[in-house]
């Protein structure tokens, strides 16, 4: 697959296009301004690939950078949020998330002086690697940093999101591996058998009246097709059948 990642033109989009140039051919970055940032778009082609992918589009990156609009996206979708100091701060997190797979999590206490952050495996806070995806998710990004509180009331809140951060060198490593996993998903769907299954689930009705039959008057709950385990309440009616 031919991919092109966009990146705000700082360190880590640099260590990326070097990294790129030593794991592909014909690496090529050229530049791009969002929101009057400058920002690298570095282009990998795939001699074989017959499909494009952009990490990171200009309108996702918009998204996070515009806080009026980062925080309406994150309000109507029921994601607490809002700017750091209007609460006081338990705990703050970092989580890199690309393709959707959390890369990182780094945590620092607020509550003792000259705490020193530390990362965290992503089961000992599964609340907080979700919200990371869903907001990542919802802003459009393939690749960013989620900044995230836990506050005084004792809930989480996105602060904002980094679609360009700069990261460390072992997160580095990681955003190439999943880069490279995008770029050989051309060959490996090619050569994967897919299947597509399919559960449709319908209502019966009566062509005279119109109104609604129930499916367990007719089918049982088992088999090929049969009556879903949905029932009417306080009836033993089962309507839907799938």
């Amino acid at each position: 697959m031919n991919l092109s990642i966009v990146y705000e033109n700082n360190n880590t989009a640099e260590k990326i296009a070097e990294l790129a140039a030593e794991n592909w051919d014909n690496v090529s970055s050229r530049k791009i301004t969002i929101t009057d940032i400058e920002h690298l778009i570095i282009d990998i082609p795939a001699p074989q690939g017959y499909s494009r992918r952009l990490v990171n589009t200009p309108k996702a990156i918009k998204n996070c950078l515009v806080d009026e609009d980062f925080y309406t996206m994150m309000t109507v979708n029921s994601i607490p949020n809002g700017p750091r100091g209007e609460e006081g701060i338990i705990r703050s997190y970092q989580v890199l998330v690309c393709d959707l797979e959390v890369l990182s999590i780094k945590l620092q206490s607020h509550n003792k002086a000259a705490a020193k952050p530390k990362y965290i495996k992503e089961i000992e806070n599964t609340k907080v690697a979700e919200m990371a995806r869903r907001v990542i998710s919802l802003t459009g990004l393939d690749l960013g940093m989620v900044n995230i509180d836990f506050t005084a009331r004792r809930r989480l809140k996105v602060v904002n999101v980094e679609p360009s951060p700069e990261v460390r060198d072992k997160d580095l490593i990681e955003i190439i591996n999943r880069l490279n996993y995008m770029y050989d998903l051309d060959e490996t769907i090619k050569n994967r058998e897919v299947k597509l299954g399919a559960d449709p689930e319908f209502m019966l009705s009566n062509v005279k009246t119109g109104k609604m039959v129930s499916a367990s008057q007719f089918f049982p709950r088992d088999g090929m097709i049969g009556c879903d385990n949905i029932r009417v309440p306080n009836r033993q009616q089962r309507p839907v059948l799938k």
